[in-house]
């Protein structure tokens, strides 16, 4: 039986895309987005090699409604918004659910690391992971400056040493690949958009690497993980 994961996040970049209802080729518009990559690599640290899943709901952030009291019952609203998103994945008939959000400024990682104790004592039908990454996503980008130049040779990001203090990440990464982009004479650098450029280093990020550069977030997170992959295990 293939395990049946959902997803929670941000956006896109975090859940990745579905196929498309009016797509011919189903597989073209079916995108991972960080979370399946992650849980991909995590499996293959795991086991040696990939193991089949299929994705369930791609859960966003934004829509994700709070019952009246929802907040009052946990440390944090991204705990209420995971009890939620846990909801959703049961409805979804999912066997697990990986989480993740962006915690701006906010300091709250330890309060959500309180509300998932809490979660997984209350629910025995799905695996949960969650965590969060400090400030934003993009300090994965930051963060390995290997897998840039793997795939993007000559592109040096700048603020790499500290990628959880750089407030706004995201920009820091747009800023340099759009001056790279233009200084380069490779077509393919010219016709790849950040946003495609972001994509492409996301699928060569190391585990090794987020969790040195990025201890209090992103590493943290992946050791969450463990939830879930214990479901592979049966």
């Amino acid at each position: 039986m293939v395990l049946r994961i959902a997803f929670a996040g941000e956006g896109t970049t975090e859940y990745g895309r579905g196929p498309s209802r009016l797509a011919f080729d189903k597989e073209q518009y079916d995108e991972d987005g960080f979370l399946q990559v992650i849980l991909k690599k995590a499996l293959v640290e795991r086991f040696g090699e990939e193991k089949p899943f299929e994705t369930g709901s791609r859960i966003q952030w934004k829509n994700i409604r709070l019952h009246a009291g929802g907040k009052r019952e946990r440390h944090c609203v991204a705990g209420a918004k995971l009890a939620a998103a846990v909801g959703l994945a049961q409805l979804d008939e999912s066997d697990g659910l990986v989480f993740i959000v962006d915690d701006g400024q906010a300091d709250f990682t330890d309060e959500l690391m309180k509300d998932l104790a809490q979660l997984r004592s209350e629910c025995d039908d799905v695996a949960i992971s969650a965590g969060t990454a400090i400030r934003m996503i993009e300090a994965a980008l930051l963060a390995d400056g290997e897998a840039v130049a793997a795939e993007f040779p000559g592109l040096k990001l700048s603020r790499t040493k500290a990628p959880e203090k750089v407030a706004n990440p995201k920009a820091v990464f747009k800023k340099d690949y759009l001056e790279y982009q233009v200084k380069t004479k490779e077509r393919f650098v010219k016709e790849t958009s950040w946003t495609q450029a972001r994509k492409k280093i996301i699928a060569r990020l190391s585990l090794e690497t987020l969790r040195e550069r990025c201890p209090k977030g992103l590493g943290r997170f992946i050791g969450e993980m463990d939830a879930v992959l214990k479901l592979f295990e049966e």
